[in-house]
């Protein structure tokens, strides 16, 4: 399936002189790669396609409830937009971390997600002053562009929900909905993915406990956790789903709309585990990332089926990470 979409693969393994922890989340710019992570604190950190440690900051946010807020950041023209919700403010750092300004936000936010256009803010949490999911903002203002859906505070999941398509043009989606928005510049239209009734229907866990609420979400066994979008094509989406309580992929034709259930997908481009969890994408390229371990066990089980020069020389640490990047056709 990769080589239909990929051009290659290629596998960086980063050296941690500092331990990076839980990872957060994976971004990539030209000619640098910026992670956010959780070890004791926040932290931000930018490796080189060698997988070398240009700069760590734990520092971020400002004071003693603020100190290592991230709460989500963007990469685009080689700057880094670090999102920080709680201080209603976004940083923007150079690849050294060094902070190049600082731009104030009318409201709280939980995500980011920057292009050509502009800056785009995800809303996690209801405002009835600003009653949006989505905005765009824009000469100090936030113009909302998708209205809030109460009943989205009863899903359990966060996380990143943009997809780039193009340099003006992204899609939006959130793993308890089964609708996507494609947004061009501020246009916003969205449609529903067809599952008929055999998606999650968050609202009827609204009422419940959060622990009877997690409960119910968890046994569901229909398909929710839409999450790990990322673009294969002009016209097509790749995205992880829950199906049945098992992680499967979900492959939608923005053209036709419609959208596949996948059991695997298979990576022919280099021997290598198949439980991909893509990141995310830009124009040029997608990634994803596993431990060192997950791929030690991979080569121990298939070990005769795999030549040495198609392995990689893993370090000795299980916990350290290695980032796949897979250039587009």
């Amino acid at each position: 399936m990769f080589s239909s979409y990929f051009s290659d693969i290629h596998p960086i393994i980063l050296v941690e002189n500092r331990p990076l922890g839980t990872l957060g989340k994976v971004n990539f710019a030209d000619d640098f790669i910026v992670i956010s992570s959780f070890d004791l604190l926040q932290q931000l950190a930018v490796y080189d396609f060698q997988g070398h440690l240009m700069a760590m900051r734990d520092d971020i946010g400002e004071g003693p409830e603020g100190f290592g807020e991230i709460s989500d950041f963007a990469v685009y023209d080689n700057k880094i937009y670090v999102l920080q919700g709680y201080h209603r403010k976004i940083s923007v750092f150079d690849s050294s971390l060094r902070l190049l300004e600082e731009i104030k936000i009318s409201y709280s936010a939980s995500g980011i997600y920057v292009n050509d256009v502009g800056i785009y803010l995800y809303h996690l949490e209801s405002n009835p002053d600003f009653p949006f999911r989505l905005s765009f903002f824009e000469a100090g203002n936030m113009n909302g562009l998708i209205q809030f859906d109460e009943t989205l505070i009863s899903a359990p999941l966060t996380g990143n929900f943009f997809i780039g398509l193009d340099s003006k043009s992204f899609i939006h989606y959130h793993p308890a909905s089964d609708s996507i928005y494609l947004v061009n510049e501020t246009n916003v239209n969205g449609f529903h993915l067809n599952f008929g009734s055999s998606f999650i229907d968050i609202s009827k866990f609204k009422d419940l406990h959060p622990l009877e609420r997690l409960k119910a979400y968890n046994e569901f066994e229909g398909y929710k956790d839409l999450s790990n979008g990322v673009r294969l094509s002009a016209s097509e989406l790749l995205f992880s789903i829950s199906h049945e309580k098992k992680k499967k992929y979900l492959k939608v034709d923005l053209s036709s709309r419609q959208a596949q259930l996948i059991q695997t997908i298979k990576n022919d481009l280099l021997p290598l585990p198949s439980n991909v969890f893509f990141e995310q994408n830009h124009l040029n390229a997608a990634w994803y990332w596993q431990n060192s371990e997950t791929l030690s066990k991979f080569y121990q089980l298939n070990g005769s089926k795999i030549v040495d020069t198609q392995k990689i020389n893993l370090p000795n640490d299980p916990e350290s990470k290695v980032v796949f990047n897979l250039p587009y056709k």
